[in-house]
């Protein structure tokens, strides 16, 4: 396929993995508006918990782009709900980088997932988020469909 400003990405500048599981918060399945919000605020407090620190390593300039990646033993989610599923990571790195909103033009978002390991000692049964930190390399912000996950 044609190369676009995606594939040309070096190696990521911070990279850190979430013991989390998030679930799309929409469907209504996942409980009283209570129990989501707690979800949320877990969410928020464990990027803000792991975050700082490697960031003191990372990208020194503007823009950058964010790779979130929902880690799940169990298939992917579509685009959209794998967007409002990290909904909450996303808001709060936006405010470790010290933006405004997460809507700042200097980042541009990028969605994948994979599946996880129950085994993988880093996840918390098999759900975990990845947040890759990386400079975005020319001044185009490029647009990463979410990948879907291997059968």
């Amino acid at each position: 396929g044609a190369m676009n400003a995606c594939d040309m990405r070096g190696p990521p500048t911070v990279r850190v993995t979430l013991p989390l599981k998030v679930v799309n918060e929409s469907n209504g399945s996942h409980g009283h508006w209570s129990a989501k919000a707690r979800r949320r605020a877990q969410a928020r407090s464990l990027v803000r918990l792991a975050l700082p620190m490697h960031l003191r390593h990372g990208p020194r300039s503007w823009p950058v782009l964010v790779t979130l990646t929902r880690i799940a033993p169990s298939a992917g989610l579509d685009d959209d709900n794998l967007r409002v599923a990290l909904k909450a990571v996303r808001d709060q790195v936006a405010d470790e980088l010290g933006l405004p909103s997460d809507r700042d033009p200097r980042v541009t978002w990028a969605y994948e997932q994979r599946r996880g390991s129950r085994k993988d000692m880093t996840l918390v049964r098999g759900y975990g988020v990845e947040v890759r930190i990386e400079a975005r390399v020319d001044g185009t912000p490029c647009v990463v469909v979410a990948q879907s996950v291997n059968k």
